[in-house]
Order: structure tokens, then C-alpha cells, then sequence
């Protein structure tokens, strides 16, 4: 069989070749930074793909720099092989991940229906189903308040759309309007306490809430949210929040929500915090190590014989990278 070198295009640390053979479609090979890509294709979808890597000779691509490039090029994923390299902490020929749209995936029963969820439940309904998730990004400032825990958070202002918790998946629902609050250990090694406070029924309430909130160590992680408002009773409380590095006043004629996370010993306005008027407020932070880089894509893998998604996000269009 007749085999012709068509193009190669030599650059610092990025090499391409475009090979083809007669009657057959051609190879485009892509050495990154770290490992080898290889994208199969008709000779015309892939000449396009060779000029530009010549036109960006200096450019230094990652494999996951150089994966968003192809996808950008509209070149379907299922022509695209990936091989990792690079020492003992990247396997070479580790099976490489697959880039795809999040509708895609649900189309295909790879994940569950996630489209339009928060980010948090749509993690949570991934574990659910047996996959672990992670998402695509930086981590946000003050990620690193929860420690190891991830937290959802919504105050509602109206009564048929109570006020919830979530820690790590397991729900605090209040029992009270009023004030609901979880104590983690420091670090967001796991729960400690919770409990409600019905602010709106009499003193005795703030009084507990303080005592609750002062007697906890320092170093402990704060999580809460209000239902209905703050309540009329909120007085030493409120400078029991202060504590954690919270700072939004509370004005007990004003029906406003209330959201936070804080932690024990915070310097003031170190915490976390959302707030509105006759409005609910949301937060949600996920644990540090539940972010994935994109200059860490070629590193991550699933679990031994598990599955695992990356969500950029949780639109139909989001890029979800599968690995298995």
C-alpha cells in the first residue's frame, strides 16, 4: 500500500503530520507538551487543521489546550485518540477522555439528565447514578472556607419554597422560620451540630442562638440560612454571627434574606454571604478538590473501573470531558 507524507510541521514543543494512503482517510498526528493526539479525517477537514498549526509554529499546546482547538474546529470526537505521557504521574497510552457536548451525553445514557441544574445537585445526581463528577475551572475566592466540604445554600423569602442546606449531599432542612444553622468541625471534616432557631417567636430564641454560636471552637465552620427573614428577636445573635467573619446588619423590618458560611475566629468580612430584599438568596461552594484545571485534564481518571464527567457546565452546549 502506497504511503505519502502530504505535510509535517515541526514547532518547539508541537509537532503535526498529515499522512494519508491512496482511497483512505488520512491522519493528522499532534504531539503536545504532554502526549500525542491523533484525529482521522478526510484530507480536506484535515489540511485546514495542519495549516494552522504551522501558522502557530511558537505556540506551545497541552493536550487539553490542543483538544479545544480541535473541538473549536467542529472535528468530531470519535476521530480523536489521545495519549498521555509524561513520567510515572501520566501514564503513556492512558485512555484519553471524551470530549463531547453535556446533551450529547445525556442523549446517550452516559450521564444522567443534568441540563439546567445548579452545579451542586447536578454533582449530587451524578454520584447518585454511580458517576463521580468533578467541574472544569478554577476554583472561586473563598473555596477553601468548607475545607473538604461541598454546601448549597438557598434562603427563601416565600413559604412554599422553604429555605434549605445541603452538606455533602445530605439536606438540613429547617424546621422553624427563623434562623437554621450547621456546625462543621474544623476543616469541613463532617457535621457536628444543627440546628433551628425560630427567631420570630420570642428573646428566649436569640438568646440560645448566640450561646449556640459562642460555644462552638474556634476553627469551626459555619453554615446557615434564614426562612421568611431574619425575625424580630435578633439582637445579641446577630453579634454572635460577627464571630465568623460574617457582616451583613440585620434589620429585623426588613424582610431580607440571608445565606453564609463563615468560619470561627474569621476577621470581619471574611466569610461568605448573600442577601436580598423579598428576594431569596443562593450559595453554593464546592470542595477545592472538585475542580479540575484544564491544564490538569490529561492527569485526572476515574476510579478503577468507574466513570467519570467534568462539567464545564450544565447548559445542553457545556463541554463535558468522559472518562472511564
Amino acid at each position: 500500500m502506497k504511503t505519502a507524507l502530504i505535510a509535517a510541521v515541526v514547532v518547539l514543543a508541537c509537532a503535526a503530520a498529515l499522512w494519508g494512503a491512496e482511497d483512505e482517510p488520512e491522519t493528522l498526528t499532534v504531539r503536545t507538551t504532554d502526549g500525542l493526539i491523533l484525529v482521522s479525517g478526510a484530507y480536506d477537514e484535515l489540511k485546514p487543521l495542519s495549516d494552522r498549526l504551522a501558522a502557530d509554529a511558537p505556540a506551545k499546546r497541552s493536550t487539553a489546550e490542543t483538544l479545544l482547538m480541535l473541538k473549536d474546529s467542529a472535528v468530531p470526537a470519535d476521530g480523536i485518540q489521545v495519549f498521555f505521557s509524561g513520567g510515572t504521574a501520566s501514564p503513556a497510552n492512558k485512555p484519553a477522555p471524551r470530549m463531547m457536548a453535556l446533551a450529547d451525553a445525556v442523549r446517550e445514557g452516559i450521564v444522567p439528565d443534568v441540563i439546567g441544574l445548579e452545579i451542586y445537585d447536578a454533582l449530587t445526581l451524578l454520584r447518585m447514578n454511580g458517576v463521580e463528577g468533578a467541574v472544569l475551572g478554577e476554583p472561586p475566592a473563598k473555596s477553601h472556607l468548607a475545607g473538604k466540604a461541598s454546601v448549597s445554600l438557598r434562603s427563601s423569602m416565600v413559604g412554599l419554597r422553604p429555605s434549605r442546606i445541603f452538606v455533602n449531599g445530605k439536606s438540613y432542612k429547617p424546621s422553624s422560620v427563623g434562623y437554621t444553622l450547621v456546625v462543621m468541625a474544623p476543616g469541613g471534616s463532617g457535621v457536628v451540630a444543627s440546628r433551628s432557631f425560630n427567631t420570630y417567636e420570642s428573646p428566649d430564641e436569640n438568646d440560645r442562638m448566640a450561646d449556640f454560636l459562642r460555644e462552638q471552637p474556634a476553627g469551626a465552620v459555619l453554615v446557615g440560612v434564614s426562612f421568611l427573614g431574619s425575625g424580630v428577636f435578633m439582637t445579641t445573635a446577630a453579634d454572635a454571627l460577627r464571630e465568623y467573619g460574617l457582616l451583613v446588619p440585620i434589620n429585623p423590618e426588613v424582610p431580607t434574606s440571608h445565606a453564609f458560611i463563615g468560619v470561627k475566629g474569621l476577621p470581619p468580612g471574611g466569610g461568605v454571604e448573600a442577601t436580598a430584599n423579598n428576594q431569596d438568596s443562593t450559595i453554593v461552594l464546592l470542595a477545592e478538590d472538585l475542580y479540575v484545571r484544564e491544564s490538569e485534564i490529561g492527569g485526572f481518571t476515574a476510579h478503577p473501573g468507574g466513570l467519570a464527567a467534568v462539567l464545564s457546565g450544565t447548559e445542553p452546549g457545556s463541554t463535558v470531558y468522559v472518562f472511564q
